[in-house]
């Protein structure tokens, strides 16, 4: 007991030493720790500089890490299928990539995906029908993930993702029906989402979207119903598709989707009918990859300068909240003056590009004069995550 009291008291002399010391120390010991090559001790010296500072960032879609994997029984067995199927789901989903045993390195990894995890449970859930379903939840190291993906050259698709919503109309013979949400298709197209990654939403078809769309108006592209429909879900991406099913069972699917006032529309034949709703889906979320993953074939070292950085907390939560992102492989503080960090970015990004993902409202890009606007982009901000 008298051990413990004493670690306490040295523990609330350095929370106090911290706080009324420069920023400069921080980054010193930040730096010295950085020298090695220990990830345990690097994630101490962040947890240092953040003692008694609210956390003010959280993960973006934090549920990428965090895997359901249906089981047939709760055995070691089991266990051990699923939580390589949930690595195999974890990968897919941080890089946008389906076909990750494509790696050496990924299916060297598949073979202890144990190694990846920090914890996994089972849970019960109950389908539709009424029957319970035992799930594993298989939780994996963020960090490890990161590192994974790195040595096995996989894309980055940063988890600020556009959210979807989906309309979509079945014909089969002379009928036709709209998709609704906890349907059995509705719920396999919901787990296709959350596997590859995205927020997927299906509209009301309440009295408000009735009166404006039903089957017929998406199989006669009535976009312009159908986009007034969509006016009040607010969503990043409108995905309109219209399926007809054949005497053999397989479907064609007509898919239209809208994203940043850009439209795009695709045929596909001979769809197997029971995942046309996946395909489609699947279909929107490539489309988002190909936009916004970015892929390791380069690697570079950005000088970045961010003022306003004026106390530990501001500090703090700058390192945090760059050291969150996926595109940021490593960070090295260079130096600090009157308020001024200098830090080292390693990422595969161009500058140009990472000057664009960072968000505004937390990293203010400083002001460029006519003769800077024809150089090579300055990555210079003034931080405004503490305010």
């Amino acid at each position: 007991m008298a051990g413990n009291r004493r670690c306490f008291v040295r523990w609330k002399q350095l929370e106090t030493w911290l706080l009324i010391h420069p920023i400069s120390v921080c980054v010193k010991l930040y730096n010295a720790l950085g020298k090695v090559n220990s990830r345990v001790l690097r994630c101490c010296a962040l947890l240092i500089t953040v003692v008694c500072v609210e956390q003010q960032f959280a993960e973006q879609v934090d549920w990428l890490y965090d895997v359901d994997v249906e089981v047939p029984a709760r055995s070691l067995a089991n266990a051990e299928r699923a939580i390589e199927k949930a690595l195999e789901v974890c990968l897919m989903r941080v890089s946008g990539q389906v076909n990750i045993r494509e790696s050496e390195v990924t299916r060297d990894a598949l073979q202890d995906p144990s190694a990846y995890l920090l914890q996994y449970r089972y849970k019960t859930v109950t389908d539709l029908a009424g029957i319970e379903k035992d799930v594993l939840e298989a939780n994996f190291d963020r960090e490890l993930i990161k590192d994974l993906s790195r040595r096995a050259q996989l894309p980055i698709w940063p988890s600020d993702r556009p959210t979807i919503l989906m309309w979509m109309s079945n014909r089969s013979g002379a009928s036709s029906t709209m998709l609704r949400t906890g349907t059995a298709e509705g719920v396999r197209i919901a787990q296709r989402a959350r596997d590859r990654g995205v927020e997927l939403v299906f509209p009301l078809m309440d009295l408000a979207d009735r009166q404006l769309v039903n089957a017929s108006s998406i199989e006669g592209r009535f976009w312009v119903d159908l986009l007034d429909a969509s006016s009040r879900y607010s969503m990043d991406l409108i995905l309109a598709v219209s399926s007809h099913m054949g005497a053999f069972g397989n479907a064609r699917l007509h898919i239209t989707l809208w994203f940043q006032d850009q439209e795009e529309s695709v045929l596909i034949d001979e769809v197997e009918g029971s995942v046309v709703g996946s395909v489609a889906l699947d279909h929107a979320v490539e489309y988002l990859v190909d936009r916004f993953s970015i892929t390791r074939e380069t690697q570079h070292v950005h000088p970045l300068y961010v003022s306003n950085i004026v106390s530990v907390r501001s500090y703090a939560n700058l390192l945090e909240y760059l050291e969150d992102k996926e595109f940021i492989d490593r960070l090295e503080i260079a130096s600090y003056y009157d308020g001024v960090l200098e830090l080292e970015v390693y990422t595969p990004l161009t500058a140009q590009r990472l000057e664009t993902l960072v968000e505004s409202d937390v990293l203010l890009p400083a002001i460029r004069t006519s003769s800077e606007e024809s150089t090579s982009v300055q990555l210079k901000f003034a931080w405004q995550g503490s305010r």
